[in-house]
């Protein structure tokens, strides 16, 4: 195979993905109270409408495990990703409950804008991931640059 076709190759790939990006490699992290997840989420897709992107939502239950809850939503450049924080249920059963398995926080979510393309610089991304953090800080809600062990404790410590 030709050079410039090994190179056709790789672009036509690339096209729809991120290629070198480190997917997450911004994630902000945001500690709700459970009960407040449905008012979180909907203020994400407000601020996601906001923004000019397109949200949709997803929910997952296993047997007596909380809801996964999850949010994809994107405009024509930037794509925006939320989920609730994955733990491994190893966690202190004192701080964060006993769990067998691993388990989607209930009061902890993480979420990242990133460039729908390759071409499409990081930096609009930022902005409207920029823009998010301000506004759910206004809201008030708790938003942290790096997770904690699980919402439950966090919350514990902040009452």
């Amino acid at each position: 195979m030709s050079w410039l076709r090994v190179l056709s190759l790789a672009v036509i790939v690339c096209a729809g993905t991120s290629c070198t990006r480190v997917t997450g490699q911004n994630a902000v992290y945001v500690v709700v109270e459970p009960e407040r997840s449905k008012q979180f989420l909907e203020s994400m897709g407000s601020l996601s409408n906001d923004n000019g992107l397109t949200p949709h939502f997803g929910e997952v239950t296993y047997s007596s495990q909380p809801p996964l809850h999850v949010l994809e939503a994107s405009g024509w450049s930037v794509s925006l990703w939320l989920a609730n924080v994955p733990l491994s249920g190893k966690e202190d059963p004192l701080s964060c409950g006993y769990h067998d398995k691993p388990y989607p926080d209930p009061a902890q979510f993480l979420f990242y804008a990133e460039p729908r393309f390759f071409w499409v610089a990081q930096g609009s991304a930022d902005a409207v991931q920029t823009r998010i953090v301000e506004s759910l800080k206004s809201l008030g809600y708790d938003v942290r640059p790096d997770p904690v062990v699980c919402g439950s404790l966090a919350l514990l410590h902040s009452h």
